[in-house]
Formats: structure tokens, sequence, C-alpha cells
């Protein structure tokens, strides 16, 4: 009887596992660019607490001619709450290219914040690609 109830209470925990928790629900990607000391922000909604899983996957400097090369000192990446016209971030952190930060959040609408930190040169500009891996 015992083995019994043990086995039906591990199928029932297998069962409530829909898929595999390393696996986020959807990805999205964040791309654009920002002028020196420039921002841009974006909505992001969780539909339950759950993780973000932010990768800084492509960073480039642009001069003013259309000249790339490697991004100097990166951007800054900020969560808040609010709507992105009125977006008031509640921390910060350095994105260099191949960084990775990860967040857990609750449930409801965010925004994203990205800012140039006066790195660039006076007439430069980041360009950006980010990937957002979302679990709610």
């Amino acid at each position: 009887m015992r083995r019994t109830l043990l086995a039906l209470a591990v199928l029932l925990v297998a069962a409530g596992c829909e898929g595999d928790p390393a696996e986020p629900d959807r990805t999205e990607a964040l791309t654009g660019t920002l002028a020196r000391s420039g921002t841009a922000t974006a909505p992001l909604s969780m539909r339950s607490t759950g993780n973000l899983r932010v990768t800084a996957v492509d960073l480039e400097s642009v001069a003013a001619d259309g000249a790339t090369g490697p991004a100097i000192g990166g951007i800054t990446f900020s969560v808040g709450n609010g709507t992105t016209a009125a977006c008031v971030p509640s921390g910060s952190f350095g994105l260099i290219e191949g960084s990775v930060v990860s967040l857990g959040l609750h449930k409801g609408d965010h925004c994203i914040r990205l800012s140039e930190p006066t790195v660039v040169p006076e007439g430069f500009s980041v360009r950006y690609e980010l990937k957002l891996e979302i679990s709610d």
C-alpha cells in the first residue's frame, strides 16, 4: 500500500511538469541603435511569476560615416514597473557582448530600459541585439 501511494505521488508530480524546466516559455529579441547618452524602452509582460534571462548577443560601435567596430563599454539594461512612456527602473546592469543577466520577476507588466552610458565618442552610436528568454 505504501509503495502504491508513493508511485501515485511520483506520477502526479511528473504529470504536473509539462515541459523542460530549463527551456524558456518564449524567446524575444530586442534590436536597435542607441546614440550617445540615448535611451530606448520596451514593454515586458510576465504572465506569472518567473524568470527573465537577458543575453547580449551583439554590441557594436557605429561611427557617423557608418564604419563599425567593437562596442566600447557596452550598454546599461534596466527593468522597472510602468509603461514604456513612464518607465521607472528599479535596478540597472551593465551589459557587454556575451554577458548574461538573469532576474526573477513577479506577474504583471514591466518595462525594459536600455541606455548608452556616454562611453562611445561624440557622433558615434551603439547597435545592439539582445535575446530575452522568458519563463513564466
